[in-house]
């Protein structure tokens, strides 16, 4: 049993080292190929909305932690320029919000998604602001993290409206 364990491990070990070399080499495509499509999906949501005045793609939730407060101190500001998605309702996004989705889980990915923003200028860098942190110290009592991240939507929102 210990002589199959080694030959499984130094199996193992090879092929790990034959995949570093691979790794390696695909890398940077892998790479740019992401870059690429975050520019393609930001082009198309530029084409899409631009002209309507909308750069920043906002996702948030039916969650007792900041749905009301999103409501009634964001919203009002952020529908003007923001195409605004609802995380609870995505099963719909399929047919109303297609080309959003794809934006949201590009930019977005897996960690902290909800809520989000998500700045998309003609030109430029993404930028996303992610609310789930701030709002988890703000459930406890401590709003700093929700006041700076605050201050940065609304510093892009100025921005926005003024692009």
């Amino acid at each position: 049993m210990n002589v199959l364990r080694k030959i499984g491990r130094a199996l193992l070990i090879s092929g790990l080292l034959l995949l570093i070399p691979v790794i390696l080499v695909l890398l940077p495509f892998a790479l740019v190929g992401m870059w690429l499509r975050g520019k393609w999906l930001q082009l198309r949501f530029h084409k899409k909305w631009g002209r309507r005045g909308k750069s920043m793609l906002f996702v948030y939730s039916n969650s007792p932690n900041w749905q009301q407060y999103i409501e009634q101190n964001w919203l009002p500001d952020l529908a003007p320029h923001s195409v605004v998605l609802n995380w609870s309702e995505r099963n719909r996004w399929r047919e109303t919000a297609r080309l959003e989705s794809r934006v949201f889980r590009h930019f977005a990915r897996t960690r902290e998604f909800n809520p989000i923003a998500i700045y998309l200028p003609r030109f430029g860098s993404v930028r996303t602001i992610r609310f789930w942190k701030p709002f988890k110290d703000f459930k406890h009592g401590r709003d700093r993290l929700l006041k700076r991240a605050e201050a940065e939507l609304f510093e892009v929102l100025a921005r926005a409206k003024s692009a």
